[in-house]
């Protein structure tokens, strides 16, 4: 679908008819046989591999003459073959990098009758689920990322501890099958709060975006995300879930001098020391250590204007600072 690529995130009326004409003329021409499984693949940022430059900006390709298949995509590179074609059969390797072995494989060879799956691919976020035909409506998580898709997903990042998490989801509906009452996510099976549509697109686009709020500045670990659709006219919700973990909780220390400081466990900074800690944060999103280089990434919204930033390190046997 080269023609109708676009920067905006949802699908427009005219992608979305491109789709069903040649889903109509795949089924009048029994290209397929009459039970075709079907993979959608909608690529808006495409993955960044992570060390290695030859990749090209994502880790999603497409081999030549896949058009011949009736396959497509957006933002994607003939760089590396991640795509096989066989009896068929459509199976998409997710790889950080050409040597990776936690290569997730999703493949429609491994649907029933009747079933199709849904991919999405954005900002180094990989996301999937499968429905069957008829049932409406389909729900997805975006964001968080799955952290089990397949058995791993070389993509899915740790949750940061903050007081609002979005929580995005895609929901594809048809009226005449489901009129949606509300949409709501839950944490390990607690309702936590209702989601709303994201419409601050143009006019022209289909709103199929909901967004809702998680603070997670009391949660650490690994839980479960669910978000429901509730129609007015079917008995039982609509859900989709994913596992996703969330940062460890920082333990609140004081210095001699009377400041506060964060003290990380040793699963966080495995190198470090027991007495190494971060001198008043303003904001914590992601830890990384090795050996003694340490990066954190600060959260600045409720600022503005020119920001002095200090960063320290701070050992018991040798008190350094820059």
């Amino acid at each position: 679908m080269p023609q109708y690529i676009s920067d905006i995130p949802e699908l427009s009326t005219t992608e979305l008819n491109y789709i069903e004409d040649n889903l109509r003329v795949f089924y009048s021409e029994n290209r397929y046989g009459p039970n075709p499984q079907l993979s959608f693949i909608f690529g808006h940022h495409g993955l960044y591999a992570t060390d290695a430059d030859f990749l090209g900006h994502e880790g999603i390709s497409w081999l030549p003459g896949l058009a011949d298949w009736g396959i497509g995509g957006t933002e994607l590179q003939n760089k590396f073959r991640n795509w096989q074609v066989s009896s068929y059969t459509v199976i998409l390797i997710l790889k950080k990098n050409f040597f990776d072995s936690s290569a997730v494989q999703l493949s429609t060879g491994t649907l029933l009758d009747g079933q199709y799956r849904i991919v999405a691919v954005d900002n180094n976020g990989v996301s999937t689920t499968v429905t069957s035909i008829d049932r409406w409506p389909v729900v997805m998580i975006t964001s968080p990322v799955d952290k089990h898709l397949g058995s791993a997903n070389p993509y899915a990042f740790v949750v940061p501890r903050t007081k609002t998490n979005p929580i995005r989801a895609l929901i594809f509906n048809d009226p005449q099958y489901c009129s949606i009452d509300f949409v709501s996510f839950a944490v390990d099976d607690a309702e936590i709060g209702a989601m709303q549509r994201v419409s601050d697109n143009p006019a022209d686009r289909i709103y199929n975006v909901w967004e809702g709020f998680w603070g997670t500045t009391n949660v650490s670990g690994e839980h479960k995300v669910d978000v429901s659709v509730k129609c007015s006219d079917q008995p039982a919700p609509i859900t989709n879930a994913i596992t996703v973990d969330v940062e460890e909780a920082l333990d609140l220390i004081s210095l001699p001098n009377g400041r506060e400081a964060f003290s990380y466990p040793p699963s966080v900074f495995p190198n470090a020391s027991a007495n190494t800690s971060i001198i008043n944060p303003i904001g914590v999103g992601s830890v990384a250590a090795g050996g003694n280089m340490f990066s954190l990434r600060l959260f600045l919204s409720q600022f503005s204007g020119p920001v002095d930033i200090y960063g320290a390190f701070r050992s018991s046997n040798d008190p350094r600072h820059c």
